[in-house]
């Protein structure tokens, strides 16, 4: 048999790696200085996601990513959970309840992923926006591209987002 608890959303797919965040929130939280924790995917085109974390301080307290890393890598259990980066927020989102608001963690980090894609992708030859609806099964990212449509612009970009694990949708505002 086989128990599976906590949400789906919180499971970080690395590979062939399913990790629970709770894994690496519960050390988070152990330093002293750490009030809030959050681990989530970030879109890899290699490994599927690989993990991140973020975290808000006690208030006038003090903390260092480097410390923080270090502590991950020594008390996560699982090397392949060991976040690749980590955030440190004035401020975590927090749900009308309290609770830790991923979404808006995922769709902040979907964002930035899909502007690095599309940055490398158009080398600064066009403008572009990019948004992230979460509402569906998958994310979806729509790129607007500044200037008329370019058939060899939307194949570059299309290339360059076809390995990602989300929708993406080309849009030209000219």
């Amino acid at each position: 048999y086989v128990w599976i608890f906590g949400r789906a959303k919180d499971v970080i797919i690395r590979g062939s790696h399913n990790i629970d965040a709770n894994m690496i929130e519960e050390v988070l939280v152990r330093h002293p200085s750490v009030l809030l924790a959050a681990a989530i995917g970030r879109p890899d085109p290699d490994k599927g996601e690989l993990p991140i974390a973020y975290v808000q301080l006690k208030p006038g307290a003090a903390a260092n990513i480097d410390d923080l890393m270090t502590l991950c890598r020594k008390d996560v259990q699982e090397r392949a959970a060991v976040p690749v980066a980590l955030t440190i927020l004035d401020v975590m989102p927090l749900t009308a309840v309290g609770k830790v608001n991923k979404p808006v963690l995922r769709r902040r980090v979907t964002g930035e992923v899909a502007g690095e894609v599309a940055a490398r992708a158009l080398a600064g030859s066009h403008p572009f926006d990019v948004a992230v609806d979460e509402s569906g099964a998958r994310p979806r990212v729509t790129l607007t591209v500044e200037g008329a449509r370019d058939a060899a612009v939307e194949r570059k970009l299309k290339a360059a987002f076809a390995t990602y694990e989300f929708n993406t949708v080309l849009a030209f505002s000219g």
